[in-house]
């Protein structure tokens, strides 16, 4: 294999950033030409400033490495804002080949500014690229792009299994809570809500106090712990002092009712772990204390269907804050069968709930593991310090 240089940046790209133009969204005019910043196109606007292949590579507002296109090709007529650098490469550099080398390798060290991550024109030209001889460089992109079209096509098929089973699972629900007249015949009836529960609010602690992080004798649960599983997270709960507590020890919630989200995230539904019995619960979210004729888990796999999210988005108020008033959600209707036919639906459920995690969790893993994939194969492609120096 040739030896490899290392140049800079600079010293292989011209960089046009002097040519770039920013536009306030209120000045830009629709328009057939796009109009670019450090991850893509922004709008689309008329008049351009290049007319030519270019590379930008983002100065802010970019994953530098991550395979996030942080550096992408842009053709024809453009316009570019001043979030991104404009990079002409000489006759020395593939344009293909600087751009895997620009997304995949660690850019980091480049980059300035702890709040404000920003990779300034400066530091972008010491930028050091690794120059195999042309043709080198197109035998090395053509490899990668075949390799990396068939990971892409491995990654897609994972991500298409993913929502056809995520698909899969909700339209199971959706037949276990539609009512026909079998069901009806069966002792199903339409309820609602409010039928079939007393829904209490939670209550915000004083104005002025705060929650404590240091464990108390009284968690208090808010919407943030509520996870995607239907129960509640406890690696970051918080707590109130006794004094506190005296004050709101009324607005508690048990690991019979089910909580219910009704500011800022709407609907989101679930039962507390046993851990939190007794805990207080938020202001943003309701308390379901049910009836002897509904069994908890059942709710809450009802919570998770497409007709009870729908419903709640109908009955939210839009404002800064998204509301579901407690009068409202207790009016949305909910099928109901006998109790021992809940739970033997929230049997079939957990079983098939099981399954599809365990797909999703392989599906999942197979996306990561071709992300994965792909920098284990640039970083070798990259690391050339065994057949050459770096400048």
């Amino acid at each position: 294999m040739s030896k490899w240089e290392w140049k800079k940046l600079g010293e292989v790209c011209e960089f046009k950033d002097s040519q770039r133009k920013p536009i306030t969204a209120s000045k830009r005019i629709s328009g057939p030409y796009p109009y670019y910043g450090a991850t893509g196109v922004l709008d689309y606007v008329d008049g351009f400033l290049f007319d030519e292949d270019l590379i930008l590579l983002g100065e802010d507002g970019a994953k530098w490495g991550s395979g996030d296109k942080s550096a992408f090709v842009i053709s024809g007529k453009t316009w570019v804002n001043n979030h991104a650098h404009v990079l002409k490469p000489d006759s020395s550099i593939d344009y293909q080949w600087l751009i895997y080398f620009l997304n995949f390798s660690d850019l980091m060290k480049y980059v300035k500014g702890a709040t404000v991550p920003k990779l300034n024109q400066e530091n972008a030209k010491n930028i050091l690229v690794p120059v195999p001889p042309l043709s080198e460089q197109k035998r090395i992109v053509k490899f990668l792009d075949e390799e990396f079209s068939k990971i892409d096509t491995l990654k897609t098929n994972a991500e298409t299994n993913l929502k056809n089973a995520k698909v899969f699972f909700q339209k199971k629900i959706a037949n276990e809570f539609t009512i026909n007249a079998e069901k009806l015949k069966q002792g199903w009836i339409e309820t609602t809500v409010g039928d079939i529960a007393d829904i209490k609010g939670g209550k915000r602690i004083p104005k002025g106090e705060k929650l404590l992080t240091k464990k108390t004798k009284h968690p208090y649960i808010r919407v943030t712990d509520f996870n995607d599983d239907g129960s509640v997270d406890l690696d970051d709960i918080h707590y109130i002092s006794d004094e506190i507590y005296e004050g709101i020890k009324r607005y508690i919630i048990t690991t019979e009712d089910a909580y219910v989200s009704i500011a800022g995230t709407i609907g989101k539904c679930g039962i507390i772990p046993l851990e939190l019995n007794n805990a207080n619960l938020t202001e943003n979210a309701c308390r379901l204390i049910f009836n002897t004729n509904i069994y908890n888990r059942f709710f809450v796999y009802f919570s998770l269907s497409d007709e009870f999210k729908a419903l709640t988005q109908k009955e939210t108020r839009a404002n800064a804050m998204p509301k579901l008033s407690i009068l409202r959600l207790s009016q949305i209707q909910i099928p109901l069968p006998p109790l021992s036919v809940q739970k033997e639906i929230v049997a079939r459920l957990d079983k098939l709930s099981e399954n599809v995690k365990r797909l999703e969790a392989n599906y999942k893993q197979i996306i990561a593991n071709c992300d994965e994939l792909k920098k284990s194969i640039l970083k070798k492609t990259f690391e050339g310090d065994s057949r050459s120096s770096r400048e």
